[in-house]
Formats: structure tokens, C-alpha cells, sequence
């Protein structure tokens, strides 16, 4: 394999978390992973001198900095990074065995242009059985583009950005990884079942709060880049490519534990959103006005953990693992 990588890591406030990641992508040599580009977007913590001690250790780690908001990150990692394939990651995951390596022989064996991980909660990580909110949280394969993994080649992306009058991901996006799978035809994207990146799922509040964002990111997509928003509704959600993608996802189950909990997250997952429904529209609410008022650089438009969450894990960081 002869492909040269650029990890690319968009960080705000993630100093308790960011380590893991970081040493992750250091496994592997270069010129497969050729540089690891991490961008603090604006942070009030001490993100950029956790990363700048990892840069003393590794000359490939770069610290680069941009204004708030997630999409601002991304847009300076993709100008900055001086390879074709890129491997874009949350701050606050950790790699399985081989991910990036895996990643990359299925974006050059294949005509993919967008391949994603496949995301599992921590509880995997440490051989556990996922808990009640893992069940809810937790994706049955990845139908999608999701910014926790995936890794895409730059010039193909940038070309399909210019057929619709784009230079960068606009800074007002809500949910910029939606927006890039927006641009990517459902045949130009697949999921590696090899690459896997755990995460942390969050309270169940968390889960709530990450829908009503969503909701809210394809109501702006819709009104605001309307030509993206129809590509995206013709090539993922037309009956045709529905249909391709549930028996993609339940190809992807494996053994008993992973289809018994499959059975199980969709009753669970109804239930969730329906008790949580008047505080999810609360939420909805609230980022339609704070979108309004200030773009795309609201709480949930950032890298890594939902705010709830991230605060349990400045006091204890290796909560995680236990």
C-alpha cells in the first residue's frame, strides 16, 4: 500500500481527552499516517499545550489554530494538509486495532471517495455489554458520513464543493459532517467494518440533545444550501438507496449479542424520544435562535463531547476505561 495519509483532528476544550486519539494515530508510520494535524478551534482550556507536548515528542503532530466553530477547524485542516487522503477523527475517540490502516486499503483498493469507521460505544473497548443508553445511542452500521471516523480524498471532495459554488465548508453549517456527505452520491461512500472507533455515547439526555441537533442541522441544510440538500435527499434517502442501505446495515450485524441488541435499540430508542420529546423541541428552540444569531459556532457545532458529558470527564479522564 502506497497511500500517504493526513490525520485530521478538530479539538475544542478536549485537553482531559484528547491524549488517546493522539496516541492512536502515533502507532502508525509514516508515510501511511504522514502528519497529524490538530486544530484548536478557539479553546478556554489548555488543549493547545497538551497537544504541543505530544509535538515535542513526534515532529509529525502540528498545532494549528482557527476561530469557533467545528466547520472553521475542518476548513484549516483540509487547506493545510498536504496529502490527497485524509483521516479526519473526533477528539475525544479511540482507535480499534488497525483502523487507520484499514480505512485506507478499502479508500484506495476501492472507487469510494468517503469511507466511514464503524462506531462503538466504550463499553466494547473494555469487553463489556453495552448499557441501557449505549443500546439507545449506539448505530447499527454507519448509513452515513459521521465525524467520529471516516476518511475521504481531499481533491475529489474540494472538486464536488466547486460544482456547487463552494471553496470550504460554509462556517454557518450546523453539522458539518452532514453537509460533506450531502455532496457524496451513495455509491461513492461505504462503511469499513474493520475500522472501528469507540466513543463515548453520553447520558441519554446527550442522545436527546444530539437529535434535536440533527433535526435542526437538515432544517438549515434545506433552507440554506437547498441544491446540496436535494443531492443529498436523491442519493441517500430515495427508496432505492433506503432499501440498499437497511440491508447494508443488517449485513453488518454480527453474532447473537449484536443482533439480539439490534432487536432491542429500536423499541428503546422510540420510547427515549418520545419522553424526551417537548425537551428535545425546548433544544430545537434553542439552536434555531442561537443558529440564527451566531452561525455555525454554537455548543453543538463544536469537536468532540456534548457539554454534560465533557464536564464528568475533567474530574475523572479515565472514567472511560473502567
Amino acid at each position: 500500500m502506497n497511500l500517504k495519509g493526513s490525520v485530521c483532528i478538530a479539538a475544542h476544550n478536549e485537553a482531559p481527552t484528547i491524549s488517546a486519539i493522539i496516541e492512536s494515530c502515533m502507532q502508525y508510520d509514516s508515510p501511511l499516517v504522514d502528519e497529524i494535524l490538530i486544530c484548536d478551534s478557539a479553546s478556554t482550556d489548555n488543549t493547545a499545550q497538551v497537544v504541543e507536548q505530544f509535538a515535542e515528542r513526534d515532529s509529525r503532530i502540528q498545532l494549528l489554530t482557527s476561530e469557533l466553530g467545528k466547520p472553521n477547524a475542518c476548513n484549516m485542516l483540509i487547506e493545510r494538509a498536504r496529502n490527497d487522503a485524509l483521516f479526519f477523527f473526533d477528539a475525544d475517540v479511540v482507535l480499534g486495532e488497525n483502523c487507520i490502516r484499514n480505512l485506507a486499503v478499502t479508500l484506495e483498493s476501492e472507487s469510494y471517495i468517503a469511507v466511514a469507521a464503524k462506531m462503538m460505544p466504550y463499553s466494547a473497548f473494555v469487553g463489556k455489554f453495552p448499557s441501557i443508553k449505549e443500546l439507545i445511542g449506539m448505530p447499527i452500521g454507519n448509513n452515513l458520513l459521521v465525524g467520529r471516523g471516516y476518511a475521504m480524498r481531499k481533491s475529489t471532495i474540494m472538486e464536488k464543493m466547486r460544482t456547487y459554488r463552494y471553496n470550504e465548508i460554509p462556517t454557518d453549517v450546523l453539522h458539518e459532517d452532514l453537509w460533506i456527505n450531502a455532496l457524496v452520491s451513495a455509491d461513492e461512500f461505504t462503511m469499513c467494518k474493520e475500522a472501528t472507533v469507540y466513543y463515548d455515547i453520553g447520558t441519554i439526555a446527550d442522545y436527546a440533545k444530539s437529535v434535536a441537533r440533527g433535526n435542526v442541522a437538515k432544517e438549515q441544510l434545506a433552507k440554506d444550501h437547498f441544491e446540496i440538500y436535494d443531492n443529498f435527499l436523491k442519493e441517500h434517502f430515495a427508496q432505492g438507496s433506503r432499501l440498499k442501505r437497511y440491508i447494508q446495515k443488517f449485513g453488518e450485524i454480527e453474532g447473537t449479542a449484536d443482533l439480539m441488541c439490534s432487536i432491542v435499540r429500536f423499541p428503546l430508542r422510540k420510547s427515549i424520544l418520545f419522553a424526551y420529546r417537548n425537551i428535545m423541541k425546548r433544544h430545537e428552540n434553542k439552536m434555531r435562535k442561537e443558529l440564527q444569531e451566531k452561525g455555525g459556532h454554537i455548543v453543538l457545532s463544536q469537536s468532540g463531547r456534548l457539554d454534560s458529558t465533557k464536564k464528568a470527564f475533567e474530574t475523572n479522564p479515565q472514567k472511560r476505561y473502567q
